[in-house]
C-alpha cells in the first residue's frame, strides 16, 4: 500500500529539509517515487517523484501562517517568516558558509 512518506526519518531519529527554497514554498517536495506522494487525506503539500535533474529534497513547511517554526544547532525554536530572504534563509541552513545573520533579517 502506497503512503506519503514525508516526515518519516531516514537517518535515525533526525529529520531534514533543504533552504533551496523559502518556508512553505508552493513547490512541491521531490520523495522517493510517486508512490509516496499518496496523501489520502487531502491535506498535504504538494508532491511529485524524482527526475534525472530532480533529486529527493523536503522543503521546510508548516500549518503555521506566514512561517515555520525552526530548530537552530543552539537548542533554539525560532519563528521564521516565509517571507525571509532566500539569502538569508540560506546562510541559516548550513554551517559551511561562515555568514553572520543578525536576528532582525529573519
Amino acid at each position: 500500500m502506497p503512503y506519503d512518506l514525508r516526515g518519516v526519518c531516514w537517518w535515525g531519529s533526525v529529520s531534514n529539509f533543504t533552504g533551496l527554497m523559502p518556508p512553505n514554498t508552493t513547490d512541491p517536495d521531490v520523495t522517493e517515487s510517486a508512490s509516496s506522494c499518496i496523501d489520502s487525506y487531502g491535506t498535504n503539500p504538494p508532491c511529485t517523484a524524482p527526475t534525472s535533474q530532480l533529486l529527493r529534497v523536503n522543503f521546510a513547511r508548516s500549518e503555521h501562517p506566514g512561517g515555520v517554526n525552526a530548530a537552530f544547532a543552539d537548542g533554539s525554536v525560532r519563528f521564521v517568516k516565509e517571507t525571509i530572504a532566500i539569502p538569508t534563509w540560506r546562510a541559516l541552513s548550513t554551517t559551511r558558509g561562515g555568514e553572520i545573520v543578525s536576528a532582525d533579517q529573519f
